[in-house]
């Protein structure tokens, strides 16, 4: 097989594609995201950091209580007799 591109076949793409990015209108090429959308990414961004944050807290916490390995006291005013 021939796999060789001749000078042609790559003009001609390139015209291809200049020709498809001249005809989109402008409105549909963005420049980066609106006010609205940066706003929330900082807001989502702020979110995930303290989801991050008090996952890490309960992962410490777990392993503490963990390698403590005592049983939770429970005292016997608090058990219901029957």
């Amino acid at each position: 097989m021939n796999f060789r591109k001749s000078i042609f076949t790559v003009d001609y793409y390139e015209l291809v594609a200049q020709a498809s990015i001249a005809e989109k209108p402008k409105s549909s090429i963005k420049a980066g995201p609106s006010a609205a959308e940066r706003e929330e990414l900082s807001r989502l961004r702020r979110q995930v950091r303290q989801l991050q944050m008090e996952r890490d807290i309960l992962a410490k916490a777990t392993a503490w209580f963990a390698a403590k390995g005592e049983r939770m006291f429970i005292p016997s005013s608090s058990v219901r007799k029957l």
